[in-house]
């Protein structure tokens, strides 16, 4: 692949079948090399000289070409090739993997963004719709995370499915839980999109007058936005899982880890806020060493949560002097 266009059309003028014949031991053919070097002149030339069916060729690993442009991330690629064959975008690859959810496992946003819009909700099956949700919401593609939830919104079966299933739980997968399980890790907090808002606004306001590239503006507004988008999709799935009145949250959210404690040692007040005020019982749940989340902040050395203990009343005189299973109380971890 290291030759022009033209040194490779003057072999294919001589025998067009190479076009679709396997060059590499794995069975790839021109089409796949050209979309995994991402060489879109390539791409563009050799789709014009093979049929539809053609390129729906799989190597040895179980990809087509057109797994392999959504892996590349450049939707010109897979424009091209998805114009001739429609087919091609609920043709699963390795381990019935299809192109979108490599291209969002991979986090380009702009290759999702794009194969999305080709997508029925039936041409996955619930648990692909469940992998899709948890690749976007890793990978803060929450404006996707959010559509998907709604395109479930009418199907009860769904969306039960949708927010109680654990992802990890088969296979070689580390347990991460349910979908709610991801925002552990996300800034979800209500004064700090409000703190950034202000700062964004003080922004434009000074520089008011100044003609600023929109990119500019962009990039101040995209991590806001991000922030908003990641919230409205946490409320969505706990305001889902609320409504399931024969759920035990105690147990859905207990596992693989308690969500509250891996909030704690991470400081995220956003999220622990945000699930203990419509839930406050959750304040009571414990972790494998019988410690409350206020152990948990203290051990972690997370000030900002442990300083919600005050918001909860009478209830902090008893975890005060609770214990773990080493007869430590929050006193003595904050000696640790």
């Amino acid at each position: 692949m290291k030759g022009e266009w033209q040194d490779a059309a003057v072999l294919l003028q001589r025998d067009p079948q190479l076009a679709s014949a396997e060059i590499t031991g794995s069975g790839d053919t021109a089409l796949h090399m050209a979309a995994a070097t991402r060489r879109t002149k390539f791409v563009k030339e050799l789709v014009k000289m093979m049929s539809g069916t053609e390129l729906l060729s799989m190597n040895k690993h179980g990809y087509t070409a057109f797994c392999y442009a959504a892996a590349s991330g450049i939707v010109e690629l897979a424009a091209v090739m998805l114009e001739k064959n429609k087919n091609l975008l609920t043709t699963r690859g390795n381990k019935q993997t299809m192109p979108l959810q490599i291209a969002a496992s991979l986090g380009h946003k702009e290759m999702v963004s794009y194969l999305y819009k080709f997508i029925r909700v039936e041409d996955l099956s619930i648990t692909e719709w469940f992998n899709l949700l948890i690749a976007t919401i890793r990978n803060n593609m929450h404006d996707i995370a959010l559509n998907i939830l709604e395109m479930h919104r009418s199907n009860e079966k769904s969306m039960r499915y949708l927010v109680l299933h654990k992802d990890g739980l088969s296979g070689k997968r580390k347990k991460t839980g349910t979908a709610l399980h991801q925002f552990v890790v996300k800034d979800i907090s209500d004064s700090s999109s409000a703190r950034e808002e202000a700062i964004l606004k003080r922004f434009l306001t000074i520089f008011a007058a100044v003609r600023l590239p929109s990119r500019c503006k962009r990039i101040f507004e995209q991590p806001l936005m991000q922030r908003k988008n990641a919230r409205l999709v946490a409320e969505r799935l706990w305001s889902e899982m609320l409504r399931l009145e024969d759920v035990n949250l105690f147990e859905v959210l207990g596992e693989p880890a308690p969500i509250l404690h891996e909030a704690a040692k991470v400081g995220n007040v956003g999220l622990i806020s945000m699930l203990t005020l419509s839930y406050p019982d959750l304040i009571w749940q414990q972790d494998n060493n019988k410690r409350y989340i206020f152990h948990t902040a203290v051990l972690h050395r997370q000030e900002n949560v442990f300083s919600l203990i005050h918001q909860i009343g009478s209830m902090k005189e008893l975890i005060a002097i609770a214990v773990d299973d080493n007869n430590n109380n929050i006193l003595h971890l904050a000696g640790n």
